[in-house]
């Protein structure tokens, strides 16, 4: 989901292309800058602290631990503050992915909960596809096989639009 802010901060913007770019030191300079901005406010804040926190994890996931240390800070921080923002799921989906990274799959399975307890039908699916994936990261593929049966046989009214939907 892409939103912008046209009241926003200048900067923000700029960040968000340097990201796109993979220029992600430069993302971080810019969305700083837009954190020191007094327009940001209210959600423009909340989707600029998660930008920050999603560019440090994907710095992380690229091979920097300190900011996958970081990035993880960032997203708990994040979903400690903002449980009301737009951003929720995405950044408790991106915790589950950076913890399952550092082989941390308790802390995983307890981020993808959190998609588990959304009232919507594609977030709780989501939620089943993560923990399959946590336990195809454990070697436990007795688990993920069951798991991914388990989706595979859930009946809905529209089960295989729900499985396209579900991107975790």
């Amino acid at each position: 989901v892409t939103i912008e802010w046209a009241a926003g901060p200048s900067t923000f913007p700029l960040g968000l292309g340097a990201e796109k770019g993979g220029k992600f030191d430069a993302a971080i300079e810019n969305y700083n800058s837009a954190l020191k901005d007094p327009k940001a406010k209210g959600n423009i804040l909340g989707d600029i602290e998660f930008a920050v926190a999603r560019t440090l994890t994907k710095q992380g996931l690229g091979g920097d631990s300190a900011k996958l240390d970081d990035g993880i800070k960032k997203l708990e921080a994040f979903l400690k503050a903002r449980a009301e923002h737009y951003r929720y799921y995405e950044a408790a989906t991106l915790l589950g992915d950076a913890l399952t990274s550092k082989k941390d799959y308790e802390g995983a399975a307890k981020a993808y909960e959190r998609l588990a307890a959304a009232k919507w039908p594609d977030y709780k699916l989501a939620a089943k596809l993560a923990a399959g994936r946590v336990a195809v990261a454990k070697n436990d593929l007795a688990t993920a096989l069951s798991t991914y049966e388990e989706i595979a046989n859930s009946k809905g009214d529209k089960p295989a639009e729900e499985i396209g939907r579900a991107h975790v």
